[in-house]
Order: C-alpha cells, then structure tokens, then sequence
C-alpha cells in the first residue's frame, strides 16, 4: 500500500475511534457530577471542522515533490509558535528571553558541531576506501 492510502486509513481509524468514544462517553453519563462541561464540547466543535478539512487537505498536499517546501513550512511554524509563546507567556522578563536565546544558540551550535563532526567522519571513511 502506498503512503498516502496508509494516511487516509489512519486518518479515518482515528476519526471514527474519537467519534465512538464521545458518543460512549456522552451517552453513558450516569452522574450529573461526571457530565461532560459544555467548555468541552465546545472545544470538541471547534477542532472537528479543522481535522475534518485539514485531514484530506494534508494528504493531498504531502507528496514528494513538496515534502522540502513542507518541511520549511513546518520549520517557520515551529519557530513563529515558539515566538508567540514568548510573548504571550514571557512578555517583558529579559532575564527569561536570555536564557531562552542562550539555550537556543547552544543548542543550534551543538547542532552545527555535530552535523561537521559526523560528516568529517563519513568523508574520511570515504577517503580510506
């Protein structure tokens, strides 16, 4: 089977578990202490139209032609949430931003060290034979 058929089923086992289990845990309420809140059931109807829709969209866009333009994508995600983290959680403590951008430059120059470390270690070996 191919990836994306692999995804689209996955996708679909996973949707249909979510929707069994709610209706399990909606139908089976018993106590009115253990009712699910309606804070829940909001929340549940704010993401369903997104795996919904987002769920085939992913799998139609994820070929390999546009798997590096995804992984750019992600990346600039990855770093704009990280961002809206900081502002939101961190504001204005200098102290904090500090050591947020001295434990991400350590980290980016382990990275770096070890990306040309091991890649010394490969062209040597290919030197060798």
């Amino acid at each position: 089977m191919s990836n994306n058929s692999l995804t689209a089923m996955s996708v679909i086992v996973m949707a249909s578990t979510s929707v069994f289990g709610s209706v399990l845990r909606l139908s089976s309420q018993l106590d009115q202490s253990m009712a699910v809140s309606e804070e829940a059931l909001s929340v549940l109807f704010a993401c369903a139209p997104i795996v919904v829709l987002g769920a085939p969209i992913g799998s139609l866009l994820l070929t390999p032609p546009n798997h590096q333009r995804l992984k750019y994508v992600f990346y600039m995600l990855g770093i704009l949430q990280l961002f809206v983290f900081g502002v939101i959680k961190i504001g204005s403590d200098v102290k904090a931003w500090a050591a947020i951008a001295g434990a991400i430059g350590c980290a980016v120059a382990g990275s770096i060290f070890m990306h040309f470390t091991i890649s010394g270690r490969k062209q040597t070996k290919d030197e060798a034979n």
